[in-house]
């Protein structure tokens, strides 16, 4: 089984990490709650927090759809109804 790259993870906390990296701040929901940044910068927008959630996830997508096939992470094709009770 392959393991995603840390780099191609995505999520709230990780994009405003990308965004503010030297900030420490509070989440909740779709709400920064508690803020701070020792270079002085804001806080990021909501519509900065999207935008860069929708470029990992490109990232993310990318990644998966260009994987060689792997025998571990086959899905065998589904077959009929298994009626045999165990």
């Amino acid at each position: 089984m392959r393991q995603i790259p840390q780099e191609l993870l995505y999520g709230l906390d990780i994009a405003v990490k990308k965004l503010r990296p030297n900030a420490t701040f509070e989440l909740y929901n779709t709400e920064i709650t508690k803020y701070h940044c020792p270079m002085g910068t804001s806080a990021p927008t909501w519509l900065e927090i999207q935008e860069q959630l929708h470029r990992d996830k490109e990232a993310f997508d990318a990644w998966v759809n260009n994987l060689p096939p792997d025998d571990d992470t086959q899905v065998p094709p589904p077959g009929p109804a298994s009626t045999e009770v165990f």
